[in-house]
């Protein structure tokens, strides 16, 4: 964050110098911008009225790729009303920025381009962005063994960055109570890990842990890229 005062100026002296010797430069990225919020609005409008995960089903067969283009399409035939206002926003500073293309003053087609660069990106912040990240948002499925059980100062994961992903967004939707398991070896309490993880798991804690399924994520579209489970542990006894 200190860098974006310096970024800012170096920005605006980039700009002027533009102005100065590169016209061209400034219509060209236009022209870009332009077009690629045409092509946004466009995609917008056309998905509204059409299914994207029927039309595209049949050419698609990565899952993760399948995944996308659902959430995609259940955003775009139903945009909230914000989606609405963002998209006629954007509209309205397109049509205004391609009518200043059209002029010759570099100054106000410079101020027209910004405009049209920030509606774009909001624009982007409000419809797209949302549904993707949350998507795979960890934090449906703490919220829901936050809701069911008591996971404050009992909850362990295996900390080896190595061999397991690291499980920071479900830790900080669930308060950041995470333990590591292998420097704690608890006695009992909650164990967080991915479904195709746990054998090997088991297999390291044979006879000395035992793991009780309790609950697990909807699906493995997450930060985790995997089912994540919710187990109950407890220490063997000693023969």
């Amino acid at each position: 964050m200190p860098a974006y005062p310096f970024a800012a100026f170096l920005l605006t002296l980039l700009y002027e110098w533009a102005l100065r010797t590169k016209p061209n430069l400034i219509k060209i990225t236009g022209y870009i911008i332009l077009v690629l919020s045409g092509i946004v609005l466009s995609l917008q409008l056309i998905f509204r009225f059409f299914n994207l995960s029927e039309l595209t089903g049949s050419y698609i067969h990565d899952l993760r790729t399948i995944h996308d283009f659902r959430i995609f399409s259940i955003e775009f035939n139903h945009p909230t009303f914000l989606t609405a206002v963002m998209w006629l926003l954007l509209l309205n500073v397109f049509i205004i920025c391609r009518m200043l293309l059209k002029r010759k003053t570099t100054r106000t087609t410079l101020f027209g381009i910004l405009a049209l660069f920030i509606c774009f990106q909001v624009f982007l912040e409000a419809s797209a962005f949302p549904v993707f990240k949350d998507s795979y948002s960890s934090r449906p499925f703490a919220e829901k063994i936050q809701a069911r059980y008591n996971l404050k100062d009992s909850t362990y994961v295996i900390n080896d960055l190595s061999e397991f992903p690291n499980l920071y967004g479900l830790n900080y939707y669930t308060g950041n109570h995470f333990k590591n398991f292998e420097k704690e070896l608890p006695s009992k309490g909650y164990f967080i890990t991915g479904s195709t993880m746990i054998e090997k798991i088991r297999q390291k804690y044979a006879g000395k842990y035992t793991f009780e399924m309790l609950d697990q994520s909807e699906s493995k579209y997450n930060e985790f890229n995997d089912i994540m489970v919710l187990y109950r542990i407890k220490r063997t006894p000693s023969p």
